[in-house]
């Protein structure tokens, strides 16, 4: 029961780091950010801090290692179950509520942790549906990540002023473009969804 009570205050305490860390981050870049101020818009002690990280960045990378943006449940990804532009959309609203956030890591030259969130979602929960479609080898998966993670950071780069459902247009006709005819992709499970762009 005491192991459970301890670990119940780490995830409480970690979670008022984090909403501390959105909240100044409203108000300066996270370089700007000292762990005093975090620790005392937090309620914890420095202690309970350098328990728990070694840097403010790290409070952010804890935070995506647990919450893969856009993400829902294994089964949300199995290839008789999957919605691409549902997934994508998931994954746009999500960044979205995080705007500030997502703003902070471009401006502060930290998108290499979107780009491993990227990574570890889509190599490992996404590994099934992106081989049915056509991205298989570990190279073609690191294409997928790759051109997925560019159309995001354009978007927050120039501020996020398209609204998801553009986004979710231009993503998916995107993928699409490089799905594989081969007899083992099926495309087509996501032909009931038509991008509202076109040529």
């Amino acid at each position: 029961m005491g192991k459970e009570q301890n670990r119940s205050k780490n995830t409480f305490a970690k979670e008022c780091m984090l909403m501390a860390l959105k909240r100044l981050l409203h108000e300066k870049s996270i370089e700007d950010i000292t762990i005093s101020e975090l620790v005392d818009i937090a309620g914890v002690s420095r202690t309970t801090f350098y328990r728990n990280y070694h840097s403010i960045t790290d409070i952010l990378a804890d935070y995506y290692e647990m919450h893969p943006f856009g993400a829902m449940t294994a089964e949300s990804y199995t290839p008789e179950k999957f919605d691409l532009p549902g997934r994508l959309r998931d994954s746009f609203e999500s960044m979205l509520a995080d705007k500030q956030m997502f703003m902070s890591l471009v401006e502060s030259g930290m998108e290499n942790l979107i780009y491993e969130n990227y990574n570890k979602g889509i190599k490992t929960i996404c590994r099934g549906r992106a081989a049915d479609i056509g991205f298989r080898t570990e190279y073609e998966l690191t294409a997928f990540v790759g051109m997925y993670y560019a159309i995001c950071f354009e978007w927050i780069r120039g501020g996020m002023k398209e609204d998801v459902d553009t986004m979710v247009d231009i993503s998916y006709r995107i993928l699409h473009t490089f799905y594989k005819k081969d007899a083992q992709a099926y495309p087509e499970r996501d032909d009931v969804y038509v991008p509202k762009i076109h040529e």
